[in-house]
């Protein structure tokens, strides 16, 4: 059972919009916040890059549930 103050959680927050007159049309804003860290802001130009940070944070979520639990 998880108590109080145990919870792994984390907010992962994608703003996507395309730029229409630039080369590199995709632009994301990837804000990452897990529990215990403070917030860190990346970005991304493709699909590729926005899935492969999703795919690091939820690996990461999930690391640290296994280590501590």
């Amino acid at each position: 059972m998880i108590g109080p103050g145990t919870e792994r959680a984390g907010i992962l927050i994608l703003r996507a919009w395309v730029e229409e007159n630039s080369t590199e049309r995709l632009r994301v804003r990837i804000t990452q916040t897990t529990k215990g860290r403070e917030s860190r802001v990346a970005g991304a130009g493709t699909v590729e890059d926005a899935c492969q940070a999703v795919r690091n944070w939820l690996a990461t979520l999930l690391e640290a549930s296994n280590s501590s639990g």
